[in-house]
C-alpha cells in the first residue's frame, strides 16, 4: 500500500539538507505517497519559499499555511494562500508564538476563512503550560464545527489521554501521534480508530521510525491501514479536495 503523512515540515534536518528534492526521496523510499506540508516557523518567508518549491508537486504535497494571528496582515496573507496557492489548510503553533489555543478573537478571523473554504487546522496540542493543552483546543474545535481540527502529538507528553477524550466527543477532532509514545499512541489507536492520522513531524524524525510505530499500535491490518493512510485519504474526501 501507499502510505501518507499528516505532520511534515519543510525544513534541514541539522546540518543535512532536507529541501523538497531530498524530502521526495526520502518519501519515495518509505512509500509515502502524500504529506501535509507546512514551514517550520509562521515567518513569512518561510511560507513563501515552501509554496514556491513545492510547484509542480502538488500530487505529493498538500501544503498548510503557518500563521501568526499576532501578524497584522495575517488573515489577508492567508486568504491570499489559499486562494492563490491552494493552500489546503492552517497550522496554528501557540506555544512558539505565544497565545492561547482558545484566544477567540485572534484566532477566529483565520478560522473564518477555514469554514469558509472547507479547510482543515493543525494545532500544536502539547502539555507545554499555559497555551497549548486539548481542552483549550476543544473549545477553539467547538466554535468552530465544520471545521476539522488536529491536535498534532496529542497532547504530549502529560495530556494524551484528555486528547483522547477530545477526540471522541468531537467529531471534527483528530489526532496524529507525531512525538508521542507507543503506550499514548496505542490507547488512541484502540479508542479512535477512525481519526487517528499518522504523523513523522519531520525534518525530526523519519518516516521509518513512524511506520514502525503505527505497527506495532494496531492490532490488525484493517486499523493498520486506516492509521497509516486510509484516514487521511476519508478527510481530503471529506473536505471536498481534489488532489
Amino acid at each position: 500500500m501507499k502510505y501518507m503523512d499528516a505532520h511534515v515540515h519543510l525544513k534541514n534536518r541539522n546540518d543535512e539538507v532536507l529541501d523538497v528534492n531530498a524530502l521526495l526521496k526520502e518519501m519515495d523510499s518509505a512509500e509515502i505517497e502524500k504529506v501535509f506540508l507546512m514551514p517550520a516557523t509562521s515567518k513569512l518567508e518561510d511560507n513563501e519559499m515552501m509554496l514556491e518549491a513545492i510547484k509542480g508537486h502538488e500530487d505529493r504535497f498538500i501544503p498548510f499555511a503557518f500563521m501568526n494571528p499576532y501578524h497584522p496582515d495575517c488573515v489577508e496573507r492567508f486568504r491570499r494562500y489559499v486562494c492563490e496557492n491552494g493552500v489546503k489548510g492552517l497550522k496554528l503553533h501557540p506555544v512558539i508564538d505565544a497565545y492561547p489555543a482558545d484566544r477567540a478573537y485572534m484566532l477566529d478571523p483565520l478560522l473564518t476563512i477555514c469554514d469558509e473554504y472547507h479547510l482543515h487546522c493543525i494545532m500544536h496540542c502539547t502539555s507545554d503550560a499555559p497555551n497549548s493543552s486539548p481542552l483549550q483546543a476543544e473549545r477553539t474545535a467547538r466554535r468552530w464545527p465544520k471545521v476539522t481540527f488536529q491536535l498534532a502529538h496529542m497532547g504530549g507528553c502529560w495530556l494524551a489521554d484528555d486528547a483522547i477524550k477530545v477526540c471522541l466527543r468531537n467529531d471534527n477532532i483528530y489526532l496524529d501521534g507525531s512525538t508521542v509514545s507507543l503506550s499514548a499512541v496505542k490507547r488512541a489507536v484502540k479508542a479512535c480508530p477512525d481519526k487517528f492520522l499518522m504523523g513523522t513531524d519531520i525534518p525530526f524524525y523519519h518516516f521509518e521510525m513512524e511506520k514502525l510505530k503505527m505497527r506495532l499500535a494496531a492490532d490488525d491490518e484493517c486499523t493498520l491501514d486506516k492509521i497509516m493512510g486510509g484516514n487521511m485519504q476519508a478527510l481530503i474526501e471529506e473536505r471536498g479536495w481534489q488532489i
